[in-house]
């Protein structure tokens, strides 16, 4: 890492043979591209540390989240097009999460009925 940034700070401000900066047109350029690396990798790390302590099948339903974000971004921000087919396709994976989360939720609700009922109170006679 010294010699990288060595590098990259004996190159700030200079210019490549075709004219365009070498690293940073600027000091604050080339912070802000320093900085992008940290940036980037922070919400990568703490959802790598988030999805350690929850359960898999949450994580897996939480991904459809963004994509449904972007979609939506798409659509009433941008104006993509939405046509007949694409609100179906939509509906129709929606419904599929919402069955899959019904059915992790009556699982792990009757697993925990049946941890309750295994750690209940002793009927042994003395």
């Amino acid at each position: 890492m010294p010699f990288a940034l060595a590098l990259l700070a004996a190159r700030h401000g200079g210019v490549y043979g075709d004219g365009s900066p070498a690293f940073g047109a600027s000091l604050q350029d080339s912070i802000l591209l320093i900085l992008s690396g940290p940036l980037t990798a922070m919400p990568l790390i703490l959802f790598s540390a988030a999805a350690r302590r929850v359960a898999m099948s949450t994580v897996g339903v939480l991904q459809y989240i963004n994509p449904t974000l972007q979609f939506f971004c798409a659509v009433v921000l941008f104006g993509e097009a939405f046509t007949f087919v694409h609100q179906i396709a939509f509906a129709l994976i929606w419904v599929a999460v919402a069955l899959y989360s019904v059915g992790a939720f009556r699982q792990d609700k009757a697993s925990r009925r049946a941890a309750m009922a295994a750690s209940g109170p002793s009927t042994q006679v003395r």
